[in-house]
């Protein structure tokens, strides 16, 4: 039989990770595209992802520049089809020829980094080339799209044509990467102890972990969930994540005494409408 317009209504079934924390926040959904940033050195996100792909469906991984740790999939590996890829370029020639039809899930893993490396080398090769620059009949200057912003469009336009494959073919697709440090001041004028003395300008330095391709770039709008994953030191038994209750003393006196262990907190973005949503949780568990 045909597919049926209120097939075609009725909700789709998620597919769960089988982390039950991440699977009561996020529903990664077919027909959609979805995002997974973690730090560097940690491998959290196949914990999700193995969990994905064990749905015994024939799926597609590809991989650019990083170690998957098969050792720890417990499923069926010949229901996995794995490609790989080392640039930007090749990644585009290969999503446009592949039949996306045969798949129920499709993941590329380190597409961060693809992105990166791009944007590496055009700003290395502009440094090495004199700027030459285009002007119009009166002798002024025009206006020229940078290569960085191409490549921004680039970027939105692959996303976009996976979007669109997700929802032809009721396929859901993952980008993962990393994440890097990003550092940025605040300033705030201090208040004066009396009328006499003049206000001061005061900064703090923040460091922060973002992920590789911006949260708020124009490709924001086709993803449907965005996932952060970080790690962090929580209490023996504890199954909430931090104790806001313990001192920084605290923490050390049971780290000492092992009574500590690191674990994965993840931050799910919802953009929509121009606003998003944030939701937290965490899964219990060493990581290695």
């Amino acid at each position: 039989m045909g597919t049926t317009l209120l097939s075609l209504l009725e909700p789709k079934q998620p597919r769960r990770t089988r982390i039950e924390s991440v699977d009561a926040v996020v529903d990664f959904t077919p027909g959609k595209l979805y995002d997974i940033a973690c730090v560097p050195g940690t491998t959290a996100q196949w914990d999700i992802l193995f969990g994905l792909l064990d749905h015994n469906t024939q799926s597609a991984v590809i991989s650019a520049h990083s170690h998957i740790p098969w050792q720890n999939f417990n499923g069926d590996r010949n229901n996995v089809d794995l490609y790989r890829v080392d640039t930007l370029t090749r990644l585009i020639f290969l999503v446009q020829n592949l039949d996306f039809r045969q798949y129920k899930l499709v993941i590329i893993d380190d597409f961060h980094s693809l992105y990166q490396f791009a944007l590496t080398n055009l700003r290395d090769k502009r440094r090495g080339e004199k700027q030459h620059y285009k002007r119009d009949a009166n002798g002024h200057r025009k206006e020229q799209q940078s290569p960085t912003r191409k490549l921004q469009l680039v970027i939105q336009n692959l996303l976009l044509f996976l979007s669109n494959e997700c929802q032809k073919h009721d396929v859901i697709v993952i980008t993962t990467g990393k994440m890097v440090n990003m550092s940025q001041r605040f300033f705030s004028k201090s208040q004066p102890a009396s009328s006499q003395e003049e206000e001061e300008d005061t900064s703090v330095l923040q460091q922060i972990m973002v992920p590789i391709l911006p949260l708020n770039g124009p490709w924001s709008g086709q993803y449907a969930k965005r996932l952060v994953l970080y790690r962090d030191w929580v209490k023996n038994g504890s199954q909430a994540g931090l104790d806001k209750s313990l001192t920084i003393v605290d923490y050390i006196q049971l780290m000492e005494k092992g009574q500590m262990r690191v674990c994965p907190q993840f931050l799910c973005i919802t953009s929509g409408n121009g606003e998003r949503t944030f939701q937290s949780g965490w899964w219990g568990y060493n990581l290695k």
